[in-house]
């Protein structure tokens, strides 16, 4: 997965102070999880944290309405000296809102 963009960038130019906050996190995380998996000099791969970051940012940058970005952004904030409780979140966001929809797709090819 690609890395989230930088605070400064042109796509993150528009979100307003409280989406930008929760994307900082996102980004503070990401970079906290990529130092740890660079020390561990585990290379191969991306880790499940970085992972896990990028998906909460990206739903930041990419979501369907108003309303989402808002709830993404609501739960991000309680997380933001948390860890484990934003690694749990991002990995809540993966189980079920995009592994569903990656099993749709298969199925939708399956029956095509």
């Amino acid at each position: 997965m690609t890395a989230l963009p930088p605070a400064g960038s042109e796509q993150i130019s528009n979100l307003d102070p409280n989406a930008l906050s929760a994307y900082n996190v996102c980004l503070d995380v990401e970079r906290a999880a990529e130092t740890a998996r660079m020390a561990s000099l585990s290379v191969s791969g991306t880790d499940s944290d970085t992972i896990r970051a990028r998906v909460l940012g990206y739903l930041i940058l990419h979501a369907p309405c108003f309303h989402a970005r808002h709830e993404v952004i609501k739960v991000i904030h309680p997380c933001a000296q948390n860890y484990d409780a934003f690694s749990e979140l991002g990995q809540t966001f993966i189980d079920y809102f995009i592994r569903p929809c990656n099993l749709f797709t298969v199925l939708q090819e399956k029956t095509s």
